[in-house]
């Protein structure tokens, strides 16, 4: 943040008030891509979702299947990258194809941690629906109630 020694300082050697507040706001921008949001166990930085899921990364692996087809995304890759670690990297598309990252890892027989990447511009709403749907479909989380 831009301190009041150094706005004086700026604006005594002649510095405009348009030069001054593009570095309030660069400072701005710079802040809240540096922090992360966290609702429970969830985790959303820089496009991404993290969460620790308690199931086995099969079971996550099918649950995302299960979502995407829900959802109406397109699974575009689907690879077993280490299966003797059960790690999966996905990639969705929705229609107007714009990816998805998903990365599964096995942590333990049941757990693993699942992260959905939008890419930086993503939208975090769609990443925190897809964990929301993936949730209920593996039965961890009760369905929303319909009005």
């Amino acid at each position: 943040m831009l301190s009041w020694l150094t706005f004086g300082v700026l604006m005594s050697i002649g510095v405009s008030g348009c030069i001054t507040s593009s570095i309030i706001t660069l400072g701005t921008v710079l802040g809240a891509l540096g922090s992360a949001a966290s609702t429970g166990s969830d985790v959303y930085k820089l496009g991404k979702l993290d969460a620790v899921l308690y199931a086995s990364a099969t079971d996550c692996h099918r649950g995302v299947i299960q979502t995407a087809k829900e959802m109406g995304l397109m699974i575009v890759t689907d690879d077993h990258v280490n299966p003797r670690e059960d790690v999966w990297e996905m990639t969705l598309h929705d229609e107007k194809k714009s990816p998805v990252g998903i990365h599964i890892e096995r942590r333990t027989a049941v757990m693993s941690r699942v992260r959905i990447d939008v890419g930086i511009f993503g939208s975090e709403p769609t990443t925190r629906l897809f964990m929301q749907q993936l949730r209920i479909n593996l039965h961890l989380a009760p369905p929303e109630p319909n009005p």
